[in-house]
């Protein structure tokens, strides 16, 4: 057998003459599965924007909420006069749990009182809010605890010598 012969004749059976016609090819690539795919990615990238700008519009209100309250500035005042930034940390956590007690409870008391008719309205919400305040207080302070333990732990873990 004569290899390049061979070669040669393969070589031949494999080009295209002019006189043929080229093969039809279909110009509609359309697959409407990935059309589908595509468009639930979109989605779900527009649905995580929508949910990181709803995020950050309540951050920057509570932000507001905390400053207009005073809850800031107070706890910047004790930061300075105290000359620890820990003291002020624990008032800002605190003010801020008592705040959101004496809020939620008081909007909620009045309505478990509606159902269960303790008392009348006004002391509903005041009961609501005395509670909610001294819930919450206990709340700061435990927050707070376990905020302190959980940085000591992590300073001491990372040999963060100050």
């Amino acid at each position: 057998m004569n290899t390049a012969r061979d070669s040669c004749i393969s070589l031949k059976q494999d080009t295209l003459s002019v006189g043929e016609a080229t093969p039809q090819h279909s110009d509609d690539d359309f697959a409407p599965g990935l059309f589908f795919f595509a468009l639930f990615g979109c989605g779900c990238i527009c649905m995580f924007v929508a949910a990181g700008a709803m995020l950050a519009l309540v951050a920057t209100f509570m932000f507001i909420g905390l400053a207009a309250l005073g809850i800031f500035s107070t706890s910047l005042i004790v930061a300075l006069r105290k000359k620890s930034l820990e003291k002020g940390f624990k008032t800002l956590i605190v003010l801020f749990c008592s705040s959101g007690g004496l809020l939620s409870l008081a909007v909620l008391f009045p309505f478990v009182n509606y159902i269960i008719h303790w008392a009348t309205f006004e002391k509903a919400v005041f009961i609501g809010a005395v509670i909610g305040a001294s819930s919450g207080f206990a709340l700061g302070q435990i927050v707070f605890s376990i905020a302190r333990r959980l940085f000591l732990y992590l300073q001491k873990k990372m040999d963060v010598n100050e």
